[in-house]
């Protein structure tokens, strides 16, 4: 290397250092900026750039994982917590397709007391399906096991049944419920138990039909009223006519 060729080398390298200070910094408390000088976090990251939808990874991304395609079924490289040498949580992507645009997200939470495995807890699929429980979601949300919540909220995909209060409502007699219950074994429009047993239930559905059936009770209940005043007048007269005899 020549005498010019050095000084070359030299102020590169010295740009290169002065330029990386700038934009970086590894100050005494050790804390790390990448991007910025004056990280609060034992690493921080500062990208100027905003996030955008674009599938080409571009520059609007703080932190990039690159990895060899697993194939179908197996786990690209992922992010791991650990507590001395043990892994006790992860998160990985997955391949759930040979094409390998089908990527999902696996979240690893349930491990052992001793040595072993760690275990998938929530997988959230390419189409936006999340699975609690279970890998393979059959819908937006699958959770196999108990829900406890405050509140649910349910989209209703059949009308109200307002309609049993409509004059023209076929109301079935108490006699025809009666017959029906005694060949089917069931209520009219209630699922067999074997058909819930073995297809699940709708909730929003199944809550119209039991209101449905709560408002054919309301009116049975009305008419039988209607009924017992009757009852009841006709018992006054006769014993009106009694007195009078």
């Amino acid at each position: 290397m020549n005498k010019l060729q050095l000084i070359v080398a030299i102020s590169l390298v010295s740009f290169l250092t002065i330029n990386a200070q700038v934009t970086n910094s590894f100050p005494d408390d050790g804390n790390v900026g990448i991007g910025t000088t004056n990280p609060s976090q034992k690493l921080e990251i500062y990208n100027p750039n905003l996030f955008n939808t674009s599938m080409e990874a571009q520059s609007q991304d703080h932190v990039s994982f690159t990895s060899n395609t697993p194939g179908i079924g197996n786990f690209f490289g992922g992010i791991t917590w650990k507590v001395n040498s043990r892994r006790r949580a992860a998160i990985a992507a997955i391949q759930e397709h040979t094409d390998s645009d089908h990527i999902g997200l696996a979240f690893f939470t349930k491990g052992t007391d001793g040595l072993g495995p760690i275990y998938e807890s929530v997988r959230i699929t390419r189409n936006g399906s999340m699975g609690i429980g279970t890998s393979s979601p059959d819908s937006k949300l699958t959770v196999k096991g108990d829900i406890h919540a405050e509140e649910v909220k349910v989209d209703l995909s059949v009308p109200g049944p307002d309609y049993v209060f409509k004059e023209e409502y076929n109301l079935r007699s108490l006699e025809e419920v009666q017959n029906y219950i005694e060949d089917h074994g069931h209520l009219p429009n209630i699922p067999s138990a074997m058909e819930m047993e073995e297809n699940g239930i709708q909730l929003g559905a199944m809550n119209m039909i039991l209101l449905e059936k709560i408002e054919e009770l309301t009116l049975y209940v009305i008419e039988l009223e209607k009924n017992n005043k009757k009852i009841q007048e006709l018992e006054k007269r006769l014993v009106i006519l009694e007195n009078k005899f």
